[in-house]
């Protein structure tokens, strides 16, 4: 049976035309008046993103992929834009107002259950920039390894005459010796890199040092939460600064015990992950995530999975819309950094501008006691911000290979405010998420599995044989069941003893408003 997806606040009233449709008004001997009061769960429907919203090769590529994987088109596209965002990093800064301007990088997130096929998704989207890196790599190493063993020679030669100094009567000609051999010792490129995957904070800082100031972090897991939560760290305290610098472009300068000072000016660092669900619930244990603004700085995309509904019957990406693709990462990558003319700076077109003008204004009425918002402030006074910077990441995809132009056209921008909008469900469903508490979690996946099943009454042992995995024995479901009967999703029925052990049997409340939850809640599930 398919699942039920929400794409607009208006679908609310066809699922529940459809929920009714599976529960019947009729009800069996017991009366409807003693059931107890409905308390619902909380429950953030979020809004799809558009097959056809991202233009370009990047929408294209997004929409081949998505479609050939059988994935949720939010992730090709955030995992899109984030790659071009990482091809553009310190290149270009775009600038909404004369004395204001954002950086080009991005964090997304894209929050997804195993067996989704992340894997598969990134590696598409990121084969381009893995690519040019690889050839990059290849070009210099010969040169690097010529260095290299000049470097060692010559150090074998320092060493020895710094032996000989040591026990000579008169230094002075060997100290000038090993200076004219220190003065000649070659200086060995660091291996060129453009992203990493398993990184500490520490570590990231060196390499971003190393290869222009920037850097993209891209994996299909979580481990850099925990990582960034104190993995490695001595005292175990988080270590944010240089995630929360790389975001803003704030320089950063980390003189620490013996290793070798980190400066960087200009940082640009872009994430672009896809975790599972449960990784956004362990980090509100993370209090510094939230108090510091890192979490305010991701773009969250929460669609549901696919799995379950999938045909298997798919199309692979043509080979022309991948060419497209590889083409314009490409260009964008060699697109020249001239850090002495400082990044390419852009800026909207008259029209444009008032596309984001009057979102900026629309976010800023949902951030007050009453918006949508006010509960994730840190988060909502971020978005015009980060909708500027996918402008810039659109308008930069769709000119790569040809003369940048400095304006931003108004479709461009009004593609980019969509999205923006579209954005705040999603946000709303994850810091919801990372809230939510686990025994709500697992209430709503037995609501999900009522109403696939169409269930008007089922057995503790029937629930239990369809969540064994979850649960792994009867007493840890039970609590989760006393919830629902609390919320007044079920009640206990009596029936008439049978032969054999006897089983504790439930009713499901009936009622037109539960029946429009169970939907919503089935939907994402």
């Amino acid at each position: 049976m398919p699942a039920l997806e929400i794409s607009s606040a208006a679908d609310l009233a066809r699922i529940q035309a459809v929920a009714e449709s599976r529960y019947s008004e009729a009800r069996d001997s017991t009366n409807s008046d003693s059931w107890p009061p409905l308390v619902p769960f909380a429950a953030n429907a979020v809004e799809r993103i558009p097959e056809d919203l991202l233009p370009g090769p990047v929408g294209d590529m997004a929409r081949a992929i998505a479609a050939s994987t059988e994935t949720p088109t939010e992730m090709a596209v955030m995992s899109g834009l984030g790659i071009v965002a990482a091809s553009v990093a310190a290149k270009v800064r775009i600038c909404p107002s004369p004395d204001y301007s954002e950086p080009r990088q991005l964090y997304v997130a894209t929050a997804l259950p195993s067996g989704n096929r992340k894997t598969a998704v990134i590696n598409e989207m990121a084969g381009p920039l893995r690519d040019a890196e690889d050839r990059l790599i290849a070009k210099i190493t010969p040169t690097r390894r010529r260095l290299q063993s000049e470097r060692k020679t010559l150090e074998a030669r320092i060493d020895k005459l710094r032996r000989k100094a040591a026990a000579a009567a008169d230094p002075l000609a060997l100290i000038r010796e090993i200076a004219q051999y220190e003065a000649e010792l070659p200086v060995v490129p660091a291996a060129p890199r453009l992203w990493t995957q398993d990184v500490t904070p520490e570590r990231l800082g060196a390499m971003m040092a190393e290869n222009g100031e920037r850097m993209a972090v891209i994996s299909d897991e979580g481990g850099i939460f925990d990582i960034l939560a104190g993995r490695y760290s001595k005292n175990g305290a988080p270590n944010l600064d240089l995630f929360l610098q790389g975001h803003s472009g704030s320089p950063v300068r980390v003189d620490r015990g013996s290793r070798e000072p980190v400066i960087v000016n200009a940082p640009a660092l872009t994430l672009i992950l896809t975790p599972q669900p449960h990784v956004l619930r362990s980090l509100s244990e993370q209090k510094a995530f939230r108090g510091r603004g890192l979490l305010a700085r991701f773009l969250f995309m929460m669609p549901p999975s696919t799995v379950g509904r999938r045909t298997h019957n798919t199309v692979p990406v043509p080979a022309y819309t991948r060419d497209a693709y590889r083409r314009c990462v490409e260009s964008l990558l060699n697109l020249p950094c001239a850090p002495e003319n400082g990044p390419i700076s852009l800026r909207f077109a008259s029209a444009a501008i008032l596309w984001w003008t009057e979102f900026r204004h629309a976010i800023e009425r949902e951030m007050a006691e009453d918006g949508r918002l006010h509960d994730v402030l840190d988060w909502g006074s971020k978005l015009p911000g980060a909708v500027a910077r996918i402008a810039a990441a659109i308008h930069c995809s769709l000119y790569a290979g040809r003369s940048l132009p400095p304006e931003i056209e108004s479709a461009t921008t009004e593609v980019a405010v969509k999205l923006g909008e579209l954005m705040i469900s999603h946000a709303l469903a994850a810091f919801g998420t990372m809230q939510k508490p686990e025994k709500i979690e697992h209430a709503e996946k037995l609501l999900g599995w009522v109403l696939r099943n169409g269930k008007k009454e089922f057995s503790l042992r029937e629930m239990f044989r369809a969540h064994q995995s979850r649960f792994g024995e009867m007493a840890a479901m039970t609590p989760v069941v006393l919830l629902l009967q609390g919320h007044g999703y079920i009640r206990p029925t009596v029936k008439e003893p049978k032969r054999g052990r006897p089983s504790d049997l439930y009713q499901v409340i009936q009622k037109r408003s539960t029946s429009a939850q169970l939907a919503l809640t089935f939907s994402r599930s």
